[in-house]
């Protein structure tokens, strides 16, 4: 379970989202095993698998950073100037 935490996201093996929560770790472990967890007792096993809550970067994965610094200096210029 640890290792498919660890390297899948949830829409990976059949689940919504793109981020691990406690609940989508309880659906996996219901889906893999037929076994119900609560929301805490997932909590618990994340813990004990040494994993904590973690905030997503807040920059896309397939952000550009070529076509950011266009934006910023053409588009964004443009708006700021109407403004």
């Amino acid at each position: 379970m640890r290792q498919a935490v660890l390297d899948h996201r949830p829409c990976d093996v059949g689940l919504g989202g793109q981020l691990w929560t406690r609940r989508m770790v309880g659906e996996l472990i219901a889906k893999l095993y037929r076994v119900r967890l609560t929301e805490p007792g997932v909590g618990k096993y994340l813990r004990r698998w040494g994993l904590s809550f973690q905030r997503p970067d807040k920059r896309a994965v397939e952000q550009d950073p070529q076509a950011v610094r266009r934006w910023h200096e053409e588009t964004w210029s443009a708006i700021r100037t109407k403004a």
